[in-house]
């Protein structure tokens, strides 16, 4: 069974199984691999601006014209803006509390399916302002992993910990010769 690193994380149950993916979704995680903020300021930025999507947008298609795929119609996209409190920011207990419940969130979301990408920056160190970022294959593939239990837990634990958070929702819509990169209106 072939898998990728597709997280900060390298443990065997965060491993994503290609093999649960439809092609053109393999082709989605192979690109992702090469996600990277292009911005210093992507935790405050425009999304679209910050990273290099349209890069992406090419090794997806490539790789889907190498392989005869077709090239997926959509992707759901979560970014999740923050600053945690100072107080919580200086405590390494706290920190690694909030590690440890983010490892579980994503194993839990992994393991749930459809979770193509994961990352997360480095808090700006004068404003503490983060941006952690979620690819799925939809939108349904996404509700379902931030209700699992651990997420659940995780949020309802560490709410408080924030003097600012703030949920994003994106769809990017690929076809043949263009992309478009929307906010996702449920």
């Amino acid at each position: 069974m072939t898998t990728l690193v597709s997280s900060p994380y390298v443990e065997q149950d965060h491993l994503l199984q290609l093999s649960r993916l439809q092609p053109e979704f393999q082709a989605t995680a192979h690109a992702l691999q090469t996600l990277r903020a292009t911005s210093p300021k992507y935790a405050v930025e425009d999304y679209i601006s910050s990273f290099n999507i349209n890069e992406i947008v090419e090794q997806i298609r490539a790789e889907a014209s190498q392989k005869g795929f077709p090239i997926p119609h959509q992707i759901y996209v979560i970014a999740f803006r923050s600053v945690l409190k100072p107080d919580i920011r200086s405590d390494p207990e706290k920190i690694n509390l909030l590690y440890e419940a983010d490892k579980q969130s994503h194993a839990e979301a992994n393991i749930l399916g459809g979770l193509l990408k994961y990352w997360y920056g480095e808090p700006d160190r004068k404003t503490g302002h983060n941006l952690a970022t979620c690819w799925w294959r939809s939108f349904e593939d996404a509700k379902k992993g931030g209700i699992g239990k651990a997420h659940r837990e995780s949020v309802s634990r560490t709410r408080d910990w924030y003097s600012y958070w703030k949920v994003e929702q994106y769809i990017l819509q690929i076809s043949e010769g263009d992309w478009q990169w929307k906010p996702w209106l449920q």
